[in-house]
């Protein structure tokens, strides 16, 4: 007999002693007393009846709940495991027992920290600390190693049970398996990394092509210079008028090369200056005129004298790639560049009766490498990607390049804003006089290695008025300097010298030797010298070659005062 039916009967075995002390009790009991004592019992009876059918039906849900939980536990597409303040496996679901390979007798009872790798255990202790201790869900992020080699990633959601005292607390963990967003991370990392490493072997190619491509740059525009100044009758000065501008446009177009990357990167900023329309539209028509008549076609190009404030490089790079591509699928007919005032900007319009562009590539036209009727990539039609730098130049300007197109023809259009004619007048005329001032009484000495460029400088500085000396190196301007009676006024120095000295260092010496700061800057062919810290701290002015004579000659009267 077990010890519950014991109990059942003494408990039987008293109230029957009870109940025969009453009957023996010789005090009488009324009637209507025991009639209503009688039917107190039967309401009582009543009503703990009812109480146990409600108790009956809320254990019946409860267990329905229960049972409902732990199917959806059970059978969760992500893994669940139910894991104490020890840091032990309580509970584990069906997809969880599949990703650790092990049963859930097997898992119940391991510290979870035995699966994962030992240099993110420290986050792991981290985050269930945190998670006990602030009682708020957590996340984090771990790799995970079993027996058998296997090796994944997990993401880690948890949050304490509410249930239970506070030294036996339990918390729920989701484990999401993000092995394969890691690889991807992995991808796109080595991806970027790539990009970047490329990137920088273009600029690094990029800034040697530059020095070695400004140095014929310079000597060919200092040439053109010096034959303005020497040559007198109208026509040679026509010829050399015209060979000054397209090795302007030459230099440009050079430059925009050269800054393809710049532009990709979104590290060039617009330098915004006042000039003339026509200083652009001027350089257009001697650029393209000749190549018009080649193909015998009728060029024409406005003339418009407004004011603008924007930047004339980027602008100009911008028309010469619309007049380009304006001849280059035109075969017969015009090629219009003309201009028009919208309110407070200045509309340029390159019109042309070419092969037209079908309105679904309007947009197209404007990708990088992306041509119209070249199939064969044949590169004597460029390389489609003028239109793309046009774009992105334009955006730099705050403007968008606006096309139209039918059958047979196009017009490209850019604005660029206005500003007040007599105000840039005025300010013209004050640089002008700033660039022709000649002061026969300065002393120039002129260090570059190259030896066409120094003599082509020395002959162009002479013309003006100065009193030169050149040299092909830091010794020998030292030299120079120490034998010379004479003081030299001025020091123009190219940034690289031979035996790798700088300019920067050689007019430091030169300072050192005179015993004062004589004026001076530096010319330089190299790409990235202007973003160099020696030079911002030297506080020296950085003229990029080509530089041509009027600017030059500006420079050293506002560096002299």
């Amino acid at each position: 007999m077990s010890d519950v039916d014991s109990q059942l009967k003494e408990l039987r075995r008293q109230a029957e002693k009870c109940l025969q002390d009453c009957k023996n009790d010789s005090l009488e009991i009324q009637p209507e007393l025991f009639a209503a004592q009688i039917h107190e019992l039967e309401v009582h009876q009543i009503e703990l009846k009812i109480q146990n059918e409600d108790l009956q039906r809320s254990q019946m849900e409860l267990e329905t709940s229960r049972d409902q939980f732990a199917e959806l536990f059970d059978f969760a597409p992500v893994g669940y495991l139910i894991i104490d303040n020890t840091g032990r496996i309580v509970r584990s679901n069906l997809l969880s027992n599949e990703m650790f390979c092990m049963n859930r007798l097997q898992l119940t009872g391991v510290f979870f920290y035995t699966f994962v790798a030992k240099e993110y255990r420290r986050d792991l202790f981290r985050h269930f600390r945190h998670v006990f201790k602030d009682q708020i869900r957590k996340t984090c992020e771990v790799k995970i190693t079993l027996s058998d080699g296997t090796v994944f990633f997990a993401k880690l959601d948890s949050v304490v049970q509410p249930n239970g005292e506070k030294d036996k607390r339990q918390c729920l963990t989701l484990i999401t398996d993000i092995t394969k967003l890691k690889e991807n991370e992995v991808i796109n990392k080595q991806a970027r990394q790539a990009a970047e490493d490329a990137n920088f072997t273009k600029s690094q190619f990029l800034a040697a092509v530059s020095h070695d491509l400004r140095q014929p740059l310079q000597a060919m525009t200092t040439i053109s210079d010096l034959l303005k100044r020497k040559l007198a009758d109208e026509e040679s000065l026509g010829l050399v008028n015209n060979l000054s501008s397209c090795l302007i446009s030459m230099t440009d177009l050079f430059n925009t090369l050269l800054n393809v990357s710049q532009l990709e990167s979104g590290s060039i900023e617009p330098e915004l200056k006042t000039f003339y329309a026509n200083e652009l539209l001027n350089r257009l028509d001697v650029t393209y005129r000749p190549l018009a008549m080649d193909k015998q076609l009728n060029l024409r190009v406005a003339d418009c004298s407004s004011a603008l404030r924007c930047d004339p490089i980027l602008l100009y790079q911008i028309l010469d790639n619309l007049v380009s591509n304006a001849i280059r699928y035109t075969d017969s007919g015009k090629v219009l560049v003309g201009c028009r005032h919208r309110k407070s900007m200045l509309r340029f319009e390159i019109w042309d009766t070419g092969i037209g562009i079908p309105e679904n590539q309007r947009e197209q036209i404007f990708d990088d490498y992306y041509q119209l009727y070249n199939p064969a990539r044949d590169h004597s039609k460029g390389l489609g990607l003028g239109l793309a730098i046009a774009a992105r130049s334009a955006k730099l300007l705050g403007q968008k390049i606006a096309v139209k197109s039918w059958k047979n023809g196009s017009m490209f259009s850019i604005d660029a804003p206005l500003i007040n004619f007599e105000k840039t007048k005025l300010e013209k005329t004050s640089i002008h006089k700033l660039k022709n001032t000649e002061n026969p009484k300065t002393s120039l000495l002129i260090i570059d290695d190259n030896n066409i460029i120094l003599h082509s400088l020395i002959y162009l500085m002479e013309s003006y008025g100065y009193q030169v000396t050149g040299t092909k190196s830091g010794h020998d301007a030292i030299a120079i300097i120490k034998e010379e009676s004479r003081q030299f006024d001025f020091i123009i120095s190219d940034y690289r010298l031979p035996n790798g000295e700088t300019g920067i260092e050689l007019i430091k010496t030169i300072r050192q030797t005179l015993g004062f700061e004589i004026p001076a800057l530096l010319i330089t062919g190299d790409l990235e010298i202007s973003m160099s810290q020696e030079i911002a701290d030297s506080g020296l002015k950085l003229l990029h070659k080509p530089v041509g004579a009027e600017i030059l000659n500006h420079h050293i009267q506002e560096i002299m005062g």
